[in-house]
């Protein structure tokens, strides 16, 4: 029931379950996605752009930088030589262009070619997850999409980070938190009383990321 604590065992239950999604499912989807010799962090960064740019098409390249950092413990050279190569024959996914608003900074656009691929990486996600589903009764994923919507819900809810803290600042004041070279986990407190809601640029993205999604998923399925 909502509100009270859940029983240890289904804990344990879903603690078994963190191995097998995150590093057997999850790197296989990963490996799938990866279309014409992108490597993971490449695709990553489509991914970025597409959920969390603006208009899905453009993100500042600090942001990129800061995200993959956290993320893969990964260098900046190692980052700017990945978005070169994005940018650059025979992939031209990517522009990097002059921030509008700093000429010391860069932004990072996707192409038409980049668009086309993004669609190419979602329709090559339904041919991983059909057979999978197969296997499965209706009812039942239609209950584990379920779940995991309310898994999500109550993630925002009580804003626990899904972003790294330092990542996105472009809309943010910069301040000594925001400066962290590393990623804080949450802290679990007793408190009874609502949670806050999460910073207003991460509840912007986890809200407008859904639509764009959708969006695209139906036109990968109607190629």
């Amino acid at each position: 029931m909502a509100g009270k604590n859940p029983d240890p065992e289904i804990i344990s239950d879903l603690l078994e379950l963190i191995y097998p999604i995150q590093y057997k499912w999850g790197l296989a989807l990963e490996e799938a996605l990866r279309l014409d010799g992108l490597s993971r962090m490449q695709v990553v960064i489509l991914w970025l752009i597409r959920c969390e740019g603006e208009d899905g098409r453009a993100m500042p390249r600090k942001d990129i930088q800061r995200f993959l950092t956290a993320w893969f413990e990964t260098s900046n050279s190692t980052v700017t030589k990945a978005l070169r190569t994005m940018a650059a024959p025979p992939f031209k996914l990517i522009k990097l262009v002059e921030h509008p608003r700093s000429g010391r900074e860069k932004k990072v656009l996707m192409t038409a070619r980049g668009e086309q691929v993004f669609l190419m990486m979602l329709a090559r996600c339904r041919t991983f997850l059909e057979p999978i589903a197969a296997r499965i009764p209706i009812g039942e994923i239609r209950q584990g999409v379920d779940f995991l919507k309310k898994w999500l819900a109550s993630v925002e809810a009580l804003s626990v980070v899904v972003f790294p803290k330092h990542a996105i600042t472009t809309h943010q004041s910069t301040g000594a938190a925001a400066s962290r070279s590393t990623v804080e986990a949450p802290r679990v407190s007793e408190r009874t009383d609502p949670a806050p809601r999460a910073p207003a640029i991460e509840q912007r993205v986890l809200n407008n990321h859904r639509s764009r999604l959708q969006r695209d998923i139906r036109a990968a399925i109607v190629r």
